[in-house]
Protein backbone atom coordinates (compact mmCIF):
# COMPACT_ATOMS: atom_id res chain seq x y z
CA UNK A 1 0.00 0.00 0.00
CA UNK A 2 1.76 3.42 -0.45
CA UNK A 3 2.13 5.98 1.62
CA UNK A 4 -0.32 8.89 2.68
CA UNK A 5 2.99 11.02 2.30
CA UNK A 6 2.94 10.02 -1.43
CA UNK A 7 -0.26 11.02 -2.36
CA UNK A 8 0.62 14.67 -0.60
CA UNK A 9 3.95 15.11 -2.74
CA UNK A 10 1.89 14.12 -5.71
CA UNK A 11 -0.46 17.02 -5.32
CA UNK A 12 1.94 19.47 -4.06
CA UNK A 13 3.93 19.03 -7.22
CA UNK A 14 1.26 18.64 -10.36
CA UNK A 15 1.22 20.97 -13.03
CA UNK A 16 -2.35 21.52 -11.88
CA UNK A 17 -3.47 23.89 -9.59
CA UNK A 18 -5.69 22.27 -7.12
CA UNK A 19 -7.41 23.66 -4.09
CA UNK A 20 -9.81 21.73 -1.25
CA UNK A 21 -12.45 23.57 0.32
CA UNK A 22 -15.33 23.46 2.46
CA UNK A 23 -18.36 22.88 1.68
CA UNK A 24 -19.08 26.70 1.98
CA UNK A 25 -16.25 27.23 -0.94
CA UNK A 26 -13.87 28.44 1.90
CA UNK A 27 -10.42 27.30 1.06
CA UNK A 28 -8.20 24.85 3.69
CA UNK A 29 -5.62 23.60 0.82
CA UNK A 30 -3.56 25.30 -1.99
CA UNK A 31 -0.76 23.28 -3.65
CA UNK A 32 2.18 25.76 -5.47
CA UNK A 33 0.32 25.31 -9.16
CA UNK A 34 -2.35 26.95 -7.26
CA UNK A 35 -0.05 29.89 -6.11
CA UNK A 36 1.62 30.13 -9.59
CA UNK A 37 -1.43 30.58 -12.00
CA UNK A 38 -3.59 32.68 -9.17
CA UNK A 39 -0.76 35.00 -7.71
CA UNK A 40 -1.50 34.74 -4.15
CA UNK A 41 0.51 32.91 -1.86
CA UNK A 42 -1.01 30.32 0.55
CA UNK A 43 -1.37 33.28 3.56
CA UNK A 44 -3.33 35.31 1.41
CA UNK A 45 -5.90 32.79 0.09
CA UNK A 46 -6.26 29.66 3.22
CA UNK A 47 -9.50 30.34 5.18
CA UNK A 48 -10.72 32.77 2.29
CA UNK A 49 -13.87 31.86 -0.27
CA UNK A 50 -13.41 30.45 -3.44
CA UNK A 51 -14.91 33.79 -4.56
CA UNK A 52 -12.06 35.90 -4.04
CA UNK A 53 -10.76 34.42 -8.25
CA UNK A 54 -14.36 35.03 -9.63
CA UNK A 55 -14.74 37.85 -12.18
CA UNK A 56 -18.23 39.71 -12.87
CA UNK A 57 -17.41 38.73 -16.38
CA UNK A 58 -18.56 35.56 -15.43
CA UNK A 59 -22.72 34.88 -15.96
CA UNK A 60 -24.21 34.27 -12.76
CA UNK A 61 -26.32 30.96 -14.46
CA UNK A 62 -22.64 29.70 -15.00
CA UNK A 63 -22.31 29.52 -10.72
CA UNK A 64 -26.21 28.89 -10.66
CA UNK A 65 -25.63 25.54 -12.84
CA UNK A 66 -21.94 24.68 -11.01
CA UNK A 67 -23.73 24.92 -7.75
CA UNK A 68 -26.70 22.84 -8.70
CA UNK A 69 -24.40 20.00 -10.27
CA UNK A 70 -22.15 19.89 -6.62
CA UNK A 71 -25.57 19.99 -4.42
CA UNK A 72 -26.68 16.87 -6.23
CA UNK A 73 -23.45 15.55 -5.60
CA UNK A 74 -22.20 15.70 -8.89
CA UNK A 75 -18.83 17.64 -10.25
CA UNK A 76 -18.93 20.11 -12.36
CA UNK A 77 -16.62 20.74 -15.55
CA UNK A 78 -16.44 24.16 -17.14
CA UNK A 79 -14.61 27.44 -17.78
CA UNK A 80 -14.74 30.86 -15.76
CA UNK A 81 -13.52 33.93 -15.88
CA UNK A 82 -11.36 34.20 -12.77
CA UNK A 83 -8.87 36.93 -11.37
CA UNK A 84 -5.40 36.75 -10.80
CA UNK A 85 -4.24 39.37 -7.54
CA UNK A 86 -2.29 41.43 -9.87
CA UNK A 87 -6.31 41.91 -11.50
CA UNK A 88 -5.54 40.36 -14.34
CA UNK A 89 -8.28 38.15 -16.21
CA UNK A 90 -7.68 34.87 -17.37
CA UNK A 91 -9.75 31.72 -18.16
CA UNK A 92 -10.03 28.93 -16.22
CA UNK A 93 -10.51 25.42 -17.40
CA UNK A 94 -12.08 24.06 -13.67
CA UNK A 95 -13.23 20.79 -12.64
CA UNK A 96 -15.28 20.70 -8.90
CA UNK A 97 -15.45 17.39 -7.78
CA UNK A 98 -17.19 16.46 -4.39
CA UNK A 99 -15.59 14.45 -1.10
CA UNK A 100 -17.95 12.51 0.01
CA UNK A 101 -17.69 10.40 4.09
CA UNK A 102 -18.40 6.91 4.83
CA UNK A 103 -21.86 7.76 5.17
CA UNK A 104 -22.11 9.79 1.48
CA UNK A 105 -21.97 13.23 2.83
CA UNK A 106 -20.33 15.78 1.08
CA UNK A 107 -17.35 17.48 3.35
CA UNK A 108 -15.50 19.03 1.05
CA UNK A 109 -15.10 19.96 -2.50
CA UNK A 110 -12.16 19.33 -4.81
CA UNK A 111 -11.42 21.68 -7.13
CA UNK A 112 -8.84 21.73 -10.50
CA UNK A 113 -8.17 24.00 -12.99
CA UNK A 114 -5.69 25.76 -15.34
CA UNK A 115 -5.45 28.72 -16.79
CA UNK A 116 -6.42 27.94 -20.63
CA UNK A 117 -6.46 31.70 -21.59
CA UNK A 118 -4.06 31.16 -24.19
CA UNK A 119 -5.52 27.61 -25.74
CA UNK A 120 -9.04 29.72 -25.90
CA UNK A 121 -7.46 32.41 -27.91
CA UNK A 122 -5.91 30.11 -30.11
CA UNK A 123 -8.93 28.50 -30.95
CA UNK A 124 -11.34 31.75 -31.50
CA UNK A 125 -8.72 33.01 -33.13
CA UNK A 126 -8.89 30.08 -35.62
CA UNK A 127 -12.97 29.90 -35.60
CA UNK A 128 -12.72 34.14 -36.42
CA UNK A 129 -10.21 33.10 -39.60
CA UNK A 130 -12.48 30.10 -40.96
CA UNK A 131 -16.07 32.13 -40.04
CA UNK A 132 -14.02 35.59 -41.83
CA UNK A 133 -12.79 32.87 -44.83
CA UNK A 134 -15.85 31.11 -45.30
CA UNK A 135 -17.46 34.94 -45.24
CA UNK A 136 -14.95 36.03 -48.83
CA UNK A 137 -15.46 32.08 -50.03
CA UNK A 138 -19.24 32.54 -50.43
CA UNK A 139 -19.17 36.26 -50.99
CA UNK A 140 -16.79 35.46 -54.04
CA UNK A 141 -19.10 35.70 -57.59
CA UNK A 142 -17.15 32.39 -58.77
CA UNK A 143 -17.63 29.13 -57.87
CA UNK A 144 -15.23 27.65 -55.54
CA UNK A 145 -15.03 23.53 -54.10
CA UNK A 146 -12.35 21.72 -52.51
CA UNK A 147 -12.58 18.58 -52.97
CA UNK A 148 -10.53 15.96 -50.98
CA UNK A 149 -8.36 12.89 -52.91
CA UNK A 150 -11.11 10.50 -53.23
CA UNK A 151 -13.14 12.73 -54.93
CA UNK A 152 -15.63 13.73 -52.19
CA UNK A 153 -16.47 17.59 -51.86
CA UNK A 154 -15.01 18.76 -48.74
CA UNK A 155 -16.07 22.50 -49.16
CA UNK A 156 -18.03 24.78 -51.49
CA UNK A 157 -19.69 28.07 -51.64
CA UNK A 158 -22.75 29.77 -52.09
CA UNK A 159 -22.10 30.35 -55.72
CA UNK A 160 -21.26 26.82 -56.37
CA UNK A 161 -24.03 25.60 -54.58
CA UNK A 162 -26.18 27.94 -57.23
CA UNK A 163 -24.97 26.54 -59.88
CA UNK A 164 -25.41 22.89 -59.00
CA UNK A 165 -29.02 23.81 -58.65
CA UNK A 166 -29.70 25.28 -61.85
CA UNK A 167 -27.64 22.33 -63.98
CA UNK A 168 -29.67 19.79 -62.11
CA UNK A 169 -26.08 18.04 -61.28
CA UNK A 170 -22.94 17.67 -59.16
CA UNK A 171 -21.26 20.19 -61.19
CA UNK A 172 -17.92 19.61 -60.66
CA UNK A 173 -17.84 15.95 -61.31
CA UNK A 174 -18.68 16.86 -64.31
CA UNK A 175 -16.34 19.77 -64.39
CA UNK A 176 -13.81 17.34 -63.50
CA UNK A 177 -14.39 14.81 -66.08
CA UNK A 178 -14.63 17.03 -69.05
CA UNK A 179 -10.98 18.68 -67.43
CA UNK A 180 -9.51 15.15 -67.00
CA UNK A 181 -10.09 14.09 -70.74
CA UNK A 182 -8.75 17.90 -71.93
CA UNK A 183 -5.60 17.22 -69.97
CA UNK A 184 -5.36 13.30 -70.72
CA UNK A 185 -2.33 12.00 -69.03
CA UNK A 186 -0.88 15.59 -68.01
CA UNK A 187 -4.00 15.42 -65.36
CA UNK A 188 -2.55 12.96 -63.13
CA UNK A 189 1.42 14.50 -63.33
CA UNK A 190 0.29 17.93 -62.40
CA UNK A 191 -2.02 15.88 -59.28
CA UNK A 192 1.07 14.51 -58.36
CA UNK A 193 3.55 17.36 -58.83
CA UNK A 194 0.42 19.39 -56.52
CA UNK A 195 0.48 21.61 -59.55
CA UNK A 196 -2.06 23.90 -61.48
CA UNK A 197 -3.98 24.32 -64.72
CA UNK A 198 -5.92 27.27 -66.25
CA UNK A 199 -8.37 28.73 -68.49
CA UNK A 200 -10.03 25.57 -68.92
CA UNK A 201 -13.40 26.12 -70.93
CA UNK A 202 -15.89 23.59 -69.90
CA UNK A 203 -19.54 23.80 -71.45
CA UNK A 204 -22.15 22.06 -70.46
CA UNK A 205 -25.11 21.46 -72.70
CA UNK A 206 -28.86 21.28 -71.83
CA UNK A 207 -32.06 19.03 -73.42
CA UNK A 208 -34.26 21.51 -74.98
CA UNK A 209 -31.72 24.39 -74.34
CA UNK A 210 -30.20 25.86 -77.66
CA UNK A 211 -27.94 28.18 -75.67
CA UNK A 212 -25.04 26.24 -73.58
CA UNK A 213 -23.57 26.98 -70.12
CA UNK A 214 -20.11 27.52 -70.14
CA UNK A 215 -17.54 27.87 -67.44
CA UNK A 216 -13.94 28.91 -67.20
CA UNK A 217 -12.12 26.76 -64.98
CA UNK A 218 -8.73 27.07 -62.88
CA UNK A 219 -7.56 24.41 -60.19
CA UNK A 220 -4.83 24.10 -57.62
CA UNK A 221 -3.74 20.79 -56.14
CA UNK A 222 -2.25 21.30 -52.09
CA UNK A 223 -1.08 18.73 -49.49
CA UNK A 224 -1.30 18.81 -45.85
CA UNK A 225 -1.01 16.42 -42.88
CA UNK A 226 -4.42 14.85 -42.18
CA UNK A 227 -5.69 14.41 -38.54
CA UNK A 228 -6.08 10.67 -37.49
CA UNK A 229 -5.69 8.95 -33.84
CA UNK A 230 -3.81 6.17 -35.32
CA UNK A 231 -0.99 8.70 -36.94
CA UNK A 232 -1.07 11.17 -34.44
CA UNK A 233 3.30 10.73 -34.32
CA UNK A 234 3.46 9.79 -38.31
CA UNK A 235 0.44 11.77 -40.04
CA UNK A 236 0.21 10.83 -43.82
CA UNK A 237 -0.78 14.11 -46.51
CA UNK A 238 -3.91 14.43 -47.59
CA UNK A 239 -4.54 15.65 -51.40
CA UNK A 240 -6.95 18.33 -52.08
CA UNK A 241 -8.19 20.01 -55.23
CA UNK A 242 -8.85 23.36 -55.40
CA UNK A 243 -11.68 24.19 -57.79
CA UNK A 244 -12.45 27.57 -59.11
CA UNK A 245 -14.93 27.90 -62.26
CA UNK A 246 -16.35 31.30 -63.59
CA UNK A 247 -19.71 31.35 -65.83
CA UNK A 248 -18.36 32.96 -68.86
CA UNK A 249 -21.66 31.98 -70.51
CA UNK A 250 -22.34 35.66 -71.24
CA UNK A 251 -19.35 36.41 -72.92
CA UNK A 252 -19.82 32.88 -74.96
CA UNK A 253 -22.87 33.69 -76.06
CA UNK A 254 -21.82 37.39 -77.59
CA UNK A 255 -19.14 35.68 -79.04
CA UNK A 256 -21.94 32.88 -80.45
CA UNK A 257 -23.59 35.33 -81.95
CA UNK A 258 -20.60 36.90 -83.94
CA UNK A 259 -20.01 33.73 -85.01
CA UNK A 260 -23.32 32.61 -86.17
CA UNK A 261 -23.57 35.48 -87.91
CA UNK A 262 -20.19 35.35 -89.76
CA UNK A 263 -20.96 31.39 -90.40
CA UNK A 264 -24.31 32.74 -91.45
CA UNK A 265 -22.36 34.74 -94.26
CA UNK A 266 -19.57 32.56 -95.62
CA UNK A 267 -22.36 29.27 -95.52
CA UNK A 268 -24.48 31.77 -97.65
CA UNK A 269 -21.52 32.69 -99.52
CA UNK A 270 -20.07 28.82 -99.91
CA UNK A 271 -24.32 27.79 -100.85
CA UNK A 272 -23.97 30.30 -103.46
CA UNK A 273 -20.90 28.60 -104.87
CA UNK A 274 -22.27 25.13 -104.43
CA UNK A 275 -25.47 26.28 -106.07
CA UNK A 276 -23.41 27.43 -109.37
CA UNK A 277 -21.02 24.69 -109.24
CA UNK A 278 -23.94 22.19 -109.28
CA UNK A 279 -25.63 23.50 -112.02
CA UNK A 280 -22.24 23.92 -114.14
CA UNK A 281 -21.36 20.63 -113.10
CA UNK A 282 -24.82 19.20 -114.09
CA UNK A 283 -24.73 21.21 -117.55
CA UNK A 284 -21.74 19.42 -117.83
CA UNK A 285 -22.61 16.00 -116.67
CA UNK A 286 -25.27 16.46 -119.26
CA UNK A 287 -23.23 17.83 -122.31
CA UNK A 288 -21.21 14.98 -121.74
CA UNK A 289 -23.63 12.35 -122.53
CA UNK A 290 -24.34 13.64 -126.54
CA UNK A 291 -21.00 14.31 -126.88
CA UNK A 292 -19.98 11.04 -126.11
CA UNK A 293 -22.64 9.57 -128.40
CA UNK A 294 -21.32 11.94 -131.28
CA UNK A 295 -17.81 10.26 -130.56
CA UNK A 296 -19.07 6.97 -130.68
CA UNK A 297 -20.96 7.88 -133.97
CA UNK A 298 -17.65 9.48 -135.51
CA UNK A 299 -15.73 6.33 -134.64
CA UNK A 300 -18.74 3.79 -136.12
CA UNK A 301 -18.30 6.12 -139.27
CA UNK A 302 -14.97 6.01 -139.58
CA UNK A 303 -14.63 2.49 -139.40
CA UNK A 304 -16.97 1.74 -142.04
CA UNK A 305 -15.57 4.50 -144.38
CA UNK A 306 -12.28 2.17 -144.18
CA UNK A 307 -10.05 5.62 -145.06
CA UNK A 308 -12.40 6.66 -147.63
CA UNK A 309 -13.22 9.82 -145.49
CA UNK A 310 -11.87 12.83 -147.25
CA UNK A 311 -15.06 11.92 -149.58
CA UNK A 312 -17.51 11.57 -146.48
CA UNK A 313 -19.19 14.85 -145.34
CA UNK A 314 -20.75 13.85 -142.31
CA UNK A 315 -18.04 12.71 -140.81
CA UNK A 316 -16.28 16.24 -140.51
CA UNK A 317 -19.74 17.27 -139.66
CA UNK A 318 -19.74 14.92 -136.70
CA UNK A 319 -15.96 16.18 -135.77
CA UNK A 320 -16.81 19.53 -135.52
CA UNK A 321 -19.95 19.04 -133.42
CA UNK A 322 -17.59 17.12 -131.31
CA UNK A 323 -14.95 19.59 -130.38
CA UNK A 324 -17.66 22.20 -130.14
CA UNK A 325 -19.08 20.36 -127.97
CA UNK A 326 -15.79 19.42 -126.20
CA UNK A 327 -14.98 23.39 -126.24
CA UNK A 328 -18.56 24.27 -124.40
CA UNK A 329 -17.40 21.66 -121.62
CA UNK A 330 -13.79 23.13 -121.12
CA UNK A 331 -15.46 26.65 -121.05
CA UNK A 332 -18.25 25.83 -118.55
CA UNK A 333 -15.41 23.78 -116.34
CA UNK A 334 -13.33 27.55 -116.89
CA UNK A 335 -16.79 28.90 -115.29
CA UNK A 336 -16.50 26.78 -111.97
CA UNK A 337 -15.92 28.56 -108.30
CA UNK A 338 -12.47 27.33 -107.33
CA UNK A 339 -13.03 25.16 -104.56
CA UNK A 340 -12.13 25.87 -100.82
CA UNK A 341 -8.89 25.54 -99.55
CA UNK A 342 -7.95 22.52 -97.72
CA UNK A 343 -8.63 23.73 -94.06
CA UNK A 344 -6.48 22.98 -91.38
CA UNK A 345 -7.76 20.48 -88.25
CA UNK A 346 -8.36 22.00 -84.78
CA UNK A 347 -10.47 21.55 -81.89
CA UNK A 348 -14.17 21.69 -82.03
CA UNK A 349 -17.30 21.82 -79.77
CA UNK A 350 -19.81 19.09 -82.01
CA UNK A 351 -22.06 19.83 -79.80
CA UNK A 352 -21.55 24.09 -80.18
CA UNK A 353 -21.43 23.62 -83.56
CA UNK A 354 -24.48 21.38 -84.42
CA UNK A 355 -26.04 24.60 -82.26
CA UNK A 356 -24.97 26.96 -84.63
CA UNK A 357 -26.62 25.17 -87.23
CA UNK A 358 -29.57 24.97 -85.29
CA UNK A 359 -29.86 28.62 -84.75
CA UNK A 360 -28.78 29.49 -88.16
CA UNK A 361 -31.98 27.05 -89.34
CA UNK A 362 -34.66 28.68 -87.11
CA UNK A 363 -36.18 30.95 -89.45
CA UNK A 364 -36.69 28.32 -91.82
CA UNK A 365 -38.12 25.82 -88.97
CA UNK A 366 -40.60 28.43 -87.76
CA UNK A 367 -41.75 29.00 -91.20
CA UNK A 368 -42.53 25.53 -91.86
CA UNK A 369 -43.46 24.42 -88.33
CA UNK A 370 -41.17 22.33 -87.78
CA UNK A 371 -40.64 21.27 -84.00
CA UNK A 372 -37.26 20.71 -82.81
CA UNK A 373 -35.89 18.72 -80.22
CA UNK A 374 -32.38 19.31 -78.97
CA UNK A 375 -31.56 15.86 -77.26
CA UNK A 376 -27.37 17.02 -76.44
CA UNK A 377 -25.11 15.05 -73.98
CA UNK A 378 -23.65 17.64 -71.75
CA UNK A 379 -20.53 17.52 -71.94
CA UNK A 380 -18.75 15.69 -75.16
CA UNK A 381 -15.12 15.46 -75.56
CA UNK A 382 -13.27 17.52 -77.59
CA UNK A 383 -13.07 16.50 -81.33
CA UNK A 384 -10.46 17.82 -84.35
CA UNK A 385 -11.81 18.18 -87.45
CA UNK A 386 -12.25 21.27 -90.45
CA UNK A 387 -14.97 23.88 -88.93
CA UNK A 388 -16.38 24.96 -92.33
CA UNK A 389 -16.16 21.50 -93.74
CA UNK A 390 -18.49 19.82 -90.44
CA UNK A 391 -20.27 22.85 -90.46
CA UNK A 392 -21.42 22.55 -94.17
CA UNK A 393 -21.70 19.28 -93.79
CA UNK A 394 -24.16 19.02 -90.79
CA UNK A 395 -25.88 21.99 -92.25
CA UNK A 396 -26.63 19.50 -95.74
CA UNK A 397 -27.94 16.46 -93.35
CA UNK A 398 -30.33 19.10 -91.58
CA UNK A 399 -31.27 20.83 -94.74
CA UNK A 400 -32.24 17.68 -95.95
CA UNK A 401 -34.29 16.61 -93.01
CA UNK A 402 -36.10 20.23 -93.51
CA UNK A 403 -37.05 19.18 -96.69
CA UNK A 404 -37.85 15.79 -96.43
CA UNK A 405 -40.50 17.14 -93.41
CA UNK A 406 -41.66 20.01 -96.23
CA UNK A 407 -42.25 17.39 -98.57
CA UNK A 408 -43.94 14.91 -96.20
CA UNK A 409 -47.49 15.07 -94.23
CA UNK A 410 -48.36 18.72 -92.91
CA UNK A 411 -48.75 17.15 -89.56
CA UNK A 412 -46.26 16.31 -87.12
CA UNK A 413 -43.37 17.95 -88.51
CA UNK A 414 -41.01 17.24 -86.04
CA UNK A 415 -36.82 17.14 -85.99
CA UNK A 416 -35.03 15.83 -83.69
CA UNK A 417 -31.07 15.86 -83.01
CA UNK A 418 -28.78 14.06 -80.36
CA UNK A 419 -25.41 13.92 -79.29
CA UNK A 420 -23.65 11.05 -77.57
CA UNK A 421 -19.82 10.56 -77.11
CA UNK A 422 -17.39 8.34 -75.01
CA UNK A 423 -14.04 8.17 -75.23
CA UNK A 424 -13.16 6.56 -78.84
CA UNK A 425 -16.38 8.01 -80.84
CA UNK A 426 -18.72 10.96 -81.14
CA UNK A 427 -22.18 10.04 -82.33
CA UNK A 428 -24.94 12.43 -83.62
CA UNK A 429 -28.44 11.03 -84.62
CA UNK A 430 -30.84 13.04 -86.97
CA UNK A 431 -34.35 12.42 -86.99
CA UNK A 432 -37.15 13.82 -88.89
CA UNK A 433 -40.66 13.29 -89.63
CA UNK A 434 -40.77 12.95 -93.36
CA UNK A 435 -41.54 10.32 -95.85
CA UNK A 436 -38.18 8.50 -94.92
CA UNK A 437 -35.84 7.01 -97.83
CA UNK A 438 -36.60 3.38 -99.14
CA UNK A 439 -34.18 0.28 -98.22
CA UNK A 440 -33.13 0.30 -102.16
CA UNK A 441 -31.62 3.97 -102.14
CA UNK A 442 -29.68 4.12 -98.99
CA UNK A 443 -26.97 3.52 -100.77
CA UNK A 444 -27.91 5.32 -104.02
CA UNK A 445 -28.75 8.69 -102.42
CA UNK A 446 -25.10 9.78 -102.04
CA UNK A 447 -24.11 9.66 -106.09
CA UNK A 448 -24.62 13.01 -107.52
CA UNK A 449 -27.63 14.33 -108.89
CA UNK A 450 -29.78 11.62 -107.60
CA UNK A 451 -32.42 13.32 -105.41
CA UNK A 452 -35.58 11.19 -103.69
CA UNK A 453 -37.89 14.60 -104.33
CA UNK A 454 -40.51 14.73 -106.79
CA UNK A 455 -41.31 17.00 -109.52
CA UNK A 456 -42.30 20.02 -107.07
CA UNK A 457 -38.53 20.04 -105.63
CA UNK A 458 -35.73 21.73 -106.34
CA UNK A 459 -33.34 19.79 -108.45
CA UNK A 460 -30.87 17.26 -107.53
CA UNK A 461 -27.60 18.48 -106.10
CA UNK A 462 -23.93 17.40 -104.43
CA UNK A 463 -25.08 17.52 -101.02
CA UNK A 464 -25.15 13.84 -99.51
CA UNK A 465 -22.23 13.28 -102.34
CA UNK A 466 -20.81 16.34 -100.09
CA UNK A 467 -21.66 14.78 -96.77
CA UNK A 468 -19.81 11.67 -97.82
CA UNK A 469 -16.23 13.20 -98.73
CA UNK A 470 -16.47 15.14 -95.23
CA UNK A 471 -17.12 12.06 -93.32
CA UNK A 472 -14.83 10.19 -95.12
CA UNK A 473 -12.25 12.46 -94.88
CA UNK A 474 -12.68 12.70 -90.88
CA UNK A 475 -12.73 9.32 -90.70
CA UNK A 476 -16.15 8.87 -89.85
CA UNK A 477 -19.29 7.23 -91.05
CA UNK A 478 -22.77 7.92 -91.79
CA UNK A 479 -25.66 5.35 -92.53
CA UNK A 480 -29.35 5.59 -92.44
CA UNK A 481 -31.16 3.25 -89.70
CA UNK A 482 -33.37 0.61 -91.81
CA UNK A 483 -35.21 -0.06 -88.57
CA UNK A 484 -36.76 3.84 -88.11
CA UNK A 485 -40.15 3.61 -89.58
CA UNK A 486 -41.43 7.26 -88.59
CA UNK A 487 -39.37 8.97 -90.98
CA UNK A 488 -35.55 9.14 -91.32
CA UNK A 489 -32.71 8.67 -88.82
CA UNK A 490 -29.29 9.25 -89.81
CA UNK A 491 -26.07 8.11 -87.71
CA UNK A 492 -23.14 10.27 -87.98
CA UNK A 493 -20.57 8.58 -86.51
CA UNK A 494 -17.08 10.45 -85.83
CA UNK A 495 -13.55 9.00 -84.29
CA UNK A 496 -11.78 10.34 -81.60
CA UNK A 497 -8.49 8.61 -81.90
CA UNK A 498 -7.07 8.91 -85.17
CA UNK A 499 -3.23 8.55 -86.48
CA UNK A 500 -1.82 12.34 -85.75
CA UNK A 501 -0.89 12.56 -89.45
CA UNK A 502 -3.98 12.72 -90.72
CA UNK A 503 -3.80 16.25 -89.45
CA UNK A 504 -0.74 17.60 -91.19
Amino acid sequence: MLPPSLFFEVVEQSAVAISITDTKANILYANPAFNRVTGYSNDEVLGKNESLLSDRNTPAIVYETMWGRLLQQKPWTGILINRRKNNERYLADLTIAPVMDSKGVTTHYLGLHRDVTEVERLQQLTKNQKALIESVVNAATVAIVLLNEQGDIVLDNLTYKAYASETKSELAFDLLAAIKHNLGDQYEVLKRRNGSFKNQQISFHTAGQLHGRWFNCSGTWFSEKGFNTDEFFAAKKQTYLLLVANDITHIKRQEDEIRVNTMRALLAEEEMNQGIRETLLGAIYQMQEPSNLIQAATETLRRRLEGDEANEPLLAVLQQARESSQRAIETLKQCLPASQEREEFRVLNINELLRDILALSTERMLALGITVEWMPTSVLPQFNGQDKRLHSMFKHLIDNAMDAIEYGPRHGRELRVKTEGDDQVIRVIIEDSGPGIPAQLRLKVFEPFFTTRDHRSKAAGMGLTIVQDVITDHFGTVTFDPEYTQGCRVYVELPIRRDEQSFS
